[in-house]
């Protein structure tokens, strides 16, 4: 578990994804999240999110809705493709 500010969050232990982004780059992720895209732990942080779409337009256009559904204090709810795991994942956005 990592201690985030007063809260604990288990990272290490989570069976959902986890993902903490700034600027559209992986700061820190669950294994359960790099799992969920083809990836290994290792592979993700640091990296952009752009390595988890097909497309650079489909990177663009999910920025720009996830951006508008977060700035609206809504929910993102969809369904996409992703570049190494051949299944499509349902994903939020808060």
């Amino acid at each position: 578990m990592r201690k985030v500010g007063h809260k604990i969050v288990p990272l290490d232990h989570a069976g959902v994804g986890i993902v903490f982004l700034k600027a559209r780059r992986i700061l820190r992720c669950s294994k359960t999240f790099a799992a969920m895209f083809g990836y290994r732990l290792d592979e993700l942080i640091g990296t952009s999110t752009r390595t988890l779409y097909l497309s650079q337009e489909a990177y663009e256009t999910r920025g720009r809705e996830a951006y508008a559904a977060v700035e609206a204090g809504g929910i993102l709810r969809s369904r996409r493709a992703t570049t190494s795991a051949a299944r499509r994942l349902s994903v939020l956005c808060p």
